[in-house]
């Protein structure tokens, strides 16, 4: 009799990649975490447990900075951003993606991340929002402050 091999569920590793880059390696850093611990390698989960918890550190570093409006620090905070996500995204992704690709030739059964996918972009557009509404504010100052009196359109 032939003994069949069960497929691993896991995250489908180039799907992560891509929302990584559109979102937050945070986001992808989870579920490649769930797909290490899944496989049973622990050193590599807590690889990716590490790059979510800095994610979501310079996440919440540039939130303050730039809700305290100190644009110096939010202007160094986006440098460093833009360097994690090239480096996650060519480091620890790409060991992880290859892994995969090498270890179980793509035979998994794949996971979705729709739901969280869908929850991070509501969450991201009212953040978004949120920025414009204070960027919005800033400007009518400025205006008032020159002494105008046309004011663009009115916001909720």
């Amino acid at each position: 009799m032939e003994q069949r091999t069960q497929r691993p569920s896991l995250y489908d590793p180039r799907t992560l990649g891509r929302l990584g880059l559109l979102f937050t390696p945070a986001f992808s850093a989870y579920f490649e975490m769930k797909n290490w611990e899944t496989l049973g390698e622990t050193e590599k989960a807590q690889v990716q447990r590490r790059w979510l918890l800095w994610s979501v550190a310079l996440l919440v570093a540039n939130v303050v900075t730039y809700v305290a409006d100190l644009s110096w620090a939010f202007g160094v905070l986006q440098v460093v951003w833009i360097v994690q996500i090239l480096w996650w995204y060519f480091k620890p992704h790409a060991h992880h993606r290859a892994y995969i690709k090498v270890r179980l030739k793509d035979a998994f059964v794949r996971r979705s991340v729709l739901m969280p996918g869908l929850v991070t972009t509501a969450v991201l557009l009212v953040m978004v929002a949120a920025m414009a509404k204070k960027e919005y504010a800033a400007a009518l100052k400025q205006i008032e402050d020159a002494g105008l009196t046309a004011k663009p359109f009115p916001l909720p």
